[in-house]
């Protein structure tokens, strides 16, 4: 099982529909999926262990300091961008920085999860520009569509947003989107409501809750304008509706695996090329190495030399036909102390059977307390 969590892990983080990536305190990047890779055009050498800056580059990094500076002091982020992508196109996104707060309240780096919007964005467009073209595209657009009167009544629902809440078009009509939100959402809403009709703001966008027809909980991107006459008097408002439950699911999974990968046991993880992109905590004090002193590098910087050319020929023949090797090796700490580990060793391959990564899992076996460890991994294999 503890083979399969490293591969969770970048399975799930590549098979994403967004970018996600995570920033140590030290704003230099310790992980970043195979969408934030493409979108930056960026190879994982050029982004791994460098710097927020060295990607961003300066203007972009002077608009997101703001968000950096506040998740860095534990405050969530969420905010639009206009990314430019590595074609040199540009497109809208909606970023999510999520700190990453130790048990002792200390905050160790940021997580960040990012959409692209374009589409949804552009469809915003060009309602406002075509009232013809709004008549197409509400009735075709893949995203729910919603107008509501001022009083929060379904004025008008397309065939996409029937599907999301599971309701008929009479049956939405019938009800107010106050009905199917769920109350701990309400009052956000409500207030942008508030301040789109005392023109605060032009439009809002936020994620949501709805409740199916069949009563479980739906996540959306919600983005609301409103419609006023040439006089500036209120008529109705613009509703679009993305069904974004899968991705949140799939960002809890991730939550969840980025946690297990904490564990007491060290992991590694490199690519197919066998350089170190990953480790944790424990990987750290077990072996006496920094994750700085590690990422880019080959684990045989460890190597004890306790074991012959044949020992390792063996073990990664194993690995490479059989898709993984357990058992029982001698490496090195930082100190120099010679150490036995018992050590899993297990190939990731994508979806074309290729090796993407190694994920490495070992426990140290020096001291006596650690038998157990042994001993259960023994019966897991058996």
């Amino acid at each position: 099982m503890k083979g399969e969590d490293g591969r969770f892990i970048q399975i799930l983080a590549d098979s994403l529909p967004g970018m996600v990536a995570y920033w140590g305190k030290d704003l230099r990047c310790r992980f970043a999926n195979r969408a934030y890779l493409e979108w930056f055009g960026k190879a994982p050498e050029a982004v791994i262990g460098n710097t927020l800056l060295d990607l961003m580059g300066e203007q972009l990094y002077e608009l997101n300091e703001p968000h950096i500076r506040a998740v860095l002091a534990g405050t969530p982020q969420n905010f639009e961008r206009t990314l430019t992508k590595a074609d040199g196109s540009t497109g809208y996104t909606w970023a999510n920085y999520i700190p990453d707060i130790d048990a002792y309240g200390a905050i160790e780096g940021f997580t960040v999860l990012v959409s692209d919007v374009t589409e949804l964005k552009d469809a915003q467009v060009e309602l406002i520009v075509s009232e013809a073209r709004f008549r197409g595209a509400f009735e075709t657009a893949a995203h729910g569509m919603a107008l509501v009167s001022l009083e929060g009544k379904f004025l008008k629902v397309n065939k996409s947003l029937c599907a999301i809440l599971g309701y008929n078009n009479a049956e939405l009509l019938a009800l107010g989107f106050q009905a199917i939100t769920h109350p701990e959402d309400l009052n956000v809403d409500l207030n942008y409501v508030h301040k789109l009709l005392e023109q605060e703001i032009e439009s809002y966008q936020m994620e949501k809750r709805y409740f199916h027809k069949r009563g479980n909980i739906i996540w959306v991107l919600l983005s609301v304008s409103l419609v006023r006459t040439s006089e500036g008097v209120p008529v109705h408002f613009v509703s679009q509706i993305q069904d974004i439950t899968l991705a949140k699911a799939a960002e809890q999974e991730l939550r969840i695996a980025a946690a297990t990968f904490e564990t007491h046991d060290a992991i590694v993880i490199t690519d197919a090329n066998a350089n170190i992109i990953k480790v944790n905590k424990a990987f750290t004090t077990i072996s006496g190495y920094q994750p700085e002193e590690v990422l880019g590098k080959n684990p045989r910087m460890m190597n004890s030399g306790r074991h012959e050319k044949a020992f390792f020929e063996s073990l990664f023949h194993k690995v490479l036909h059989d898709g993984s090797w357990v058992g029982e090796i001698w490496d090195k700490r930082k100190s120099g102390e010679i150490y036995p580990r018992w050590m899993t060793i297990t190939a990731v391959r994508d979806a074309e059977q290729k090796i993407s990564q190694f994920v490495g899992i070992f426990s140290d076996i020096t001291e006596g307390g650690f038998k157990h460890q042994v001993q259960k991994v023994l019966r897991d294999v058996a």
